[in-house]
């Protein structure tokens, strides 16, 4: 069954066009991972370049 007609709900909404175009790029847990791998990588050359000093 496709996910528009999973709905339980009336109050769902159905997925927008552009979500179902760009499903990886336009999820959130994709942004989140991508955020908090930038921020350690961050992190981490800050450290490194502090001990190399």
């Amino acid at each position: 069954m496709k996910i528009e007609e999973q709905r339980v709900s009336e109050n769902d909404l159905p997925v927008s066009q552009a979500v179902k175009d760009n499903p990886m790029i336009l999820n959130p847990i994709v942004w989140a991972y991508g955020i908090a791998f930038i921020f350690v990588f961050i992190l981490i050359a800050y450290y490194v370049i502090q001990y190399q000093a």
